[in-house]
Order: structure tokens, then C-alpha cells, then sequence
């Protein structure tokens, strides 16, 4: 509650968490990091895959294979499920890290992906999309915006007023919490979650 991406991490663990049963087998989990989510799924092998270059260090996350940030170090078919999370909104060449997701995993093979970008790309690289869910549309994603501003702002530099609000940010966390009784939109909301089958 005291966290200013509390309300949107709420809402993305959600999503992934209704979604999960779509996922199984050898499992691919591009842009890995930490794993995050990991102990959401069900599967015989999870291999995290990230880049060698990605901005910060590495040393605290349990990556299984590092590659150069183009071509995934995998045999054609090698894997049963894909799985991405606010990764790809960061990537340079989309297409083709899209079309390596689609040369190694296996046909009918499940992808799933969370992102704040639209999915036509997904069809045209050869994916059928099941199923698409809008992340925090509801009045949370109003406290979400709220709660960047103070994230960006320079009230967190200053020790004295980060304690100030510390307490801010919890309240606006319970409002978006409570306001989720409110009807859903579908015009405003914070993200994508995409699941997707290899035709």
C-alpha cells in the first residue's frame, strides 16, 4: 500500500493470475528479470531469458540465459508456452523478437503477454489471439496517475517529504482499491494482457 505502482503491479498480478491456466510444458519467459511471476504457473521447465545490454545490472536476478537482443538462442519449436511482461513496449525491433517468439515455440504453443501497445502485430506474425484483457479499467487508474505524478515529481528526493507522502500515497492506494466497485471502462485503462496461440 505504500508503494506509488501498487495498484497497477494489484491489477497485472491479477490478470496473469486468471490467465495462467492457459500456460504449461516448457515454459520461455522473455525479459525475465527476476521471475516475478513465475510461481503463478504450472510446468515441467522455466527458462528466464534476458539481455546481455538491458540499462541496469543483473547481478540480483535469477536469469537462466542471456543473448544479444536479437536472435533467441533456441532450436525451432522448443518451447510450449511464451511468456512476457511489460517487456516489449521497451524493444527497439518488435517484429523480430515477435517472429523469434514465433520460431521457437511450438505450433498451438500459448503465448502470453502483458503490455501497453495494441496486438494486430501479434496476427500478423502468425499468432490467433485468444483472449485480450484491459489492465485497471476502472476508476483505479485515475489514484494510478495520481500516484505517478508523485513517483516522477520531486517530492521522493527530499527525505522530509518523502515521509510526507508516504501516507498519501497509501490513501490513494485504498481509494483505488475501493473504487473498483464501479462499473468497468473500455476507453480508459492502463495496459493489454494478450493471450495468444501459434497457428
Amino acid at each position: 500500500l505504500f508503494s506509488t505502482s501498487f495498484l497497477r503491479r494489484r491489477d497485472l498480478l491479477n490478470s496473469i493470475k486468471n490467465n495462467s491456466k492457459y500456460i504449461g510444458g516448457h515454459v520461455l519467459d522473455v525479459g525475465s528479470g527476476d521471475k516475478p511471476y513465475q510461481r503463478l504457473f504450472k510446468y515441467k521447465k522455466y527458462v528466464g531469458l534476458d539481455t546481455e545490454k538491458s540499462g541496469h545490472d543483473h547481478k540480483e536476478e535469477t536469469i537462466d540465459v542471456l543473448y544479444d537482443g536479437k536472435n533467441f538462442p533456441f532450436k525451432e519449436a522448443s518451447f510450449d508456452s511464451i511468456l512476457s511482461f511489460e517487456v516489449l513496449e521497451h524493444v527497439e525491433d518488435l517484429d523480430l523478437i515477435i517472429s523469434e517468439m514465433a520460431r521457437v515455440l511450438k505450433k498451438n504453443g500459448k503465448l502470453l503477454i502483458t503490455t501497453p501497445f495494441i496486438w494486430n502485430i501479434f496476427e500478423k506474425n502468425n499468432f490467433k489471439i485468444k483472449n485480450i484483457e484491459k489492465i485497471s479499467n476502472d476508476y483505479s487508474i485515475i489514484f494510478q496517475i495520481m500516484q505517478l505524478y508523485l513517483q516522477e515529481g520531486t517530492f521522493h528526493k527530499n527525505y522530509l517529504t518523502r515521509i510526507f507522502i508516504t501516507p498519501i500515497i497509501c490513501f490513494y492506494n485504498l481509494l483505488g482499491i475501493l473504487s473498483k466497485i464501479f462499473p468497468k471502462t473500455e476507453k480508459i485503462y492502463g495496459g493489454n494482457l494478450i493471450v495468444a496461440t501459434k497457428k
